[in-house]
């Protein structure tokens, strides 16, 4: 298993770090950011009547984007077009507060598209936890290539 370690900032905010373990031979991926996805509520918002993202929205989206393009900055997506990926999601939050799991799936989804995987519809499972009142901001993403028996 190889192990990558990343770091960036957001603005004057906190830097942010991502680790990626690629799995040798069973083509996985682990990945771990040290932040939590911002609210679909937050990535956009409605304007007379159409959605846009917001400028919030967009730096997340890029920041996140970037920090793991980085990583496959030589073969991106990783997962290509037509390969059946599972994907796990884990949140850790420090506080306590409502949070729906298929809000922040949703914003994961939009943001990996065309990095770790060519197009979302690619995912043919996903399991998403969350975990309030965590020490730490955390957010793993596991991918693996769907095996068909």
């Amino acid at each position: 298993m190889s192990i990558k370690k990343l770091t960036s900032t957001i603005g004057n905010s906190d830097p942010l770090t991502a680790t990626l373990k690629k799995g040798d031979h069973d083509d996985s991926l682990e990945l771990e950011i040290t932040a939590v996805p911002i609210s679909l509520n937050a990535l956009y918002r409605t304007v007379g009547k159409r959605m846009r993202m917001t400028t919030k929205g967009k730096q997340f989206k890029e920041t996140w984007k970037n920090i793991v393009s980085a990583f496959f900055y030589d073969d991106l997506p990783h997962y290509k077009k037509g390969i059946p990926i599972t994907m796990e999601v884990i949140v850790y939050y420090t506080d306590r507060r409502r949070r729906d799991v298929d809000n922040t799936l949703k914003v994961l989804l939009d943001t990996f598209n065309g990095v770790l995987y060519a197009d979302d519809s690619q995912i043919q499972s996903v399991k998403v936890d969350k975990v309030l009142g965590s020490d730490k901001l955390l957010t793993k993403i596991k991918l693996w290539r769907v095996k068909h028996a």
